[in-house]
């Protein structure tokens, strides 16, 4: 969830889907996983820079905290104190927001977002929305996420299109030009899975390779020369899932070994390097200079950067957050992260919207 220029919000996403299955398929309306919380409960979160958003186990989508560009989507440009309800057309699947907008996929696979996507982003006046707008040029999206001013939608064909900011080449056109509406980005191959977060956006391929385009917050490419166009990664390894966020890359091989590139502590910021692990990873969240993990034994374990108590505990590696063993997902953010645990309860830790804590705390749902 992290952003553009400086400090902004790192890319996080919450989503009702689960990513499974072969990387050769997309499967359409994935199923649950057994543990995904019960109708009414939190299925996801999405702590951003300032304010939180929760996705509800039955679509409904909740935010509260920093508001003036409209990035609660409740109508209003002032502080929203407690949790409002945004007022989509249809249930969301999925959420995610960059620095001041959010986007959701909606339950007939298109895209609404909301906030500031400035100078660009939406179609027309005004620059800012303060409720969602449905982004004109995308259907049968199955996956959509947010970098710091820009956005990509992955199409259930194995397509990705961009639109935003583009001063990086986020948006993966071979230009440096923003846009208002969708651009198709040109990949070797079908994308199986997408993320993206700052200045930077990556796919997983059905090769199995890992095509990525813009910057890492580094003054080239994060591969080849050109950032404005796609490139694949040359890592020694089969990658079965991704994690991009502010100032970092994290990559899951087939042993579920995290390996992580970036401005991300204890990681070179030009090589991939294996991350701190007690056990095989099951899940990843990149956030703002550090990354959170969901393991196979439904544990939680963050490391990289700590100035906000965003790795739920002291020092540079924390495993076992909290002391649960019952994590459904884990999100990290910009100066903060929580988890959703067996059963719809929220936890988060670090600093968000009425929260500053070194351990998780239990968040009221909406």
């Amino acid at each position: 969830m992290t952003g553009i220029a400086a400090l902004a919000c790192a890319n996080t996403v919450a989503t009702l889907q689960q990513d499974g299955g072969a990387p050769e398929a997309i499967t359409d309306v994935p199923s649950l996983p057994p543990d995904t919380p019960s109708p009414g409960g939190v299925a996801a979160v999405v702590p951003a820079l300032g304010f939180l958003i929760v996705l509800m186990a039955d679509g409904r989508v909740f935010c509260r905290g920093a508001n003036t560009t409209g990035e609660c989507g409740v109508g209003v440009l002032t502080s929203v104190p407690t949790f409002a309800q945004v007022p989509l057309p249809q249930r969301a699947l999925q959420v995610t927001a960059g620095t001041r907008h959010v986007c959701a996929l909606l339950e007939d696979r298109s895209v609404a977002c909301w906030g500031s996507m400035t100078p660009t982003g939406f179609e027309g006046p005004p620059e800012i929305r303060s409720t969602p707008v449905v982004i004109g040029g995308l259907t049968g999206v199955v996956r959509v996420e947010a970098g710091a001013f820009s956005a990509c939608a992955l199409g259930s064909e194995g397509e990705v299109s961009c639109w935003g900011h583009n001063y990086a080449g986020q948006l993966g056109d071979g230009t440096r030009n923003a846009s208002e509406r969708p651009v198709r980005v040109t990949l070797s191959a079908r994308a199986v899975a997408l993320d993206a977060g700052g200045n930077l956006a990556c796919v997983l391929q059905s090769d199995r390779r890992v095509q990525c385009w813009g910057s890492l917050m580094e003054p080239t490419a994060i591969v080849g020369e050109d950032p404005t166009r796609p490139g694949i990664l040359p890592v020694p390894f089969a990658v079965v899932d991704l994690s991009v966020g502010h100032g970092g890359l994290c990559l899951r091989d087939d042993a579920g070994v995290v390996h992580c590139r970036g401005y991300l502590a204890a990681h070179n910021a030009l090589e991939f390097s294996p991350a701190p692990r007690p056990s095989a990873v099951s899940a990843l969240s990149v956030g703002q200079y550090f990354t959170c993990a969901r393991l196979e034994d439904a544990t939680v374990s963050c490391w990289g950067y700590n100035g906000t108590g965003m790795l739920g505990g002291d020092g540079l590696v924390v495993h076992g957050v909290g002391g649960f063993r019952d994590a459904v997902s884990v999100h990290a953010g910009a100066g903060g992260a929580c988890m959703v645990r067996r059963g719809g309860t929220l936890w988060c830790w670090g600093r968000s919207p009425g929260l500053t804590t070194l351990s998780p705390v239990l968040v009221a749902a909406p």
